[in-house]
């Protein structure tokens, strides 16, 4: 039997995890947190388990728990993740991993140093047409995402900037993860470019660490990072990761 423990017992959590779980003969939820104490404790009475408490670590330190999922608000989930780890325990963590950058790389150090498991829900790339479409074709050449989703009331917590971080954190990074998907990018692959404002760029890092990609279309891949590179103002330092690109981009970025 896989013990489970719950951090954030909300709306999703009940009509998502749980009932989930529920299907699952060898996995059960035995513990229950979230800060407000009650809707733990009402968890715990209506699906069963060992006990509940408003305090998450408590289900961390418990060595009879083998993994914890966190459904708490997103502010919340780099710290949550990190004490996880940090106790051993494997992570099923709702989407989006951070709301920052520097909170989803902090998760995943803590998770290579623990050497536990961490599963983002993208629960998109298990639907029968998201499969069928990257079964009928294998190697795509050029990928576009777009999401489509009803405006979310102004005050609804997911759309505050500081605990939800708004629609495009919280339903766009399914869209990048299917991209990720179709392409067929291993999870520690990433094409990012950090920059400056445009008007004060200075230095402008292109991160083009998408091995797998590079390797089957290394000419899309250059093309990309020469059109990054084209669209910085004049005087800007630009650096690309990867190999010998950086002579390639660096042609091409030190215009007269």
């Amino acid at each position: 039997m896989i013990r489970l423990g719950l951090v954030g017992c909300g709306n999703l959590a009940r009509q998502a995890h749980v009932a989930s779980v529920a299907r699952i003969p060898d996995a059960a939820f035995v513990a229950y947190a979230d800060v407000v104490e009650d809707a733990a404790r009402g968890f715990l009475a209506e699906f069963g388990g060992e006990f509940a408490t408003p305090d998450p670590q408590r289900i961390f330190d418990d060595p009879t728990i083998d993994a914890v999922y966190l459904c708490t608000r997103h502010d919340s989930h780099a710290p949550l993740a990190i004490a996880a780890a940090k106790a051993g325990k494997h992570v099923l963590i709702e989407k989006p991993l951070s709301l920052t950058e520097e909170g989803c790389e902090a998760i995943a150090r803590a998770v290579d140093d623990a050497g536990t498991i961490l599963m983002p829900a993208f629960k998109m790339r298990y639907t029968p047409l998201v499969r069928q479409a990257r079964e009928f074709v294998p190697e795509p050449f050029v990928l576009v995402g777009q999401m489509m989703d009803n405006r979310w009331a102004d005050g609804f917590w997911a759309q505050d900037p500081v605990q939800g971080g708004a629609n495009v954190h919280s339903q766009g990074c399914h869209t990048t993860d299917i991209l990720r998907y179709l392409e067929r990018v291993a999870a520690e692959h990433r094409l990012a470019v950090r920059s400056a404002e445009p008007q004060a760029a200075q230095q402008v890092t292109i991160d083009l660490a998408c091995v797998d990609a590079v390797e089957r279309q290394p000419q899309a891949a250059i093309a990309a990072a020469v059109g990054v590179a084209d669209a910085q103002p004049d005087g800007a330092a630009v650096e690309c990761r990867l190999g010998e690109l950086p002579a390639q981009v660096a042609e091409r970025a030190h215009r007269p």
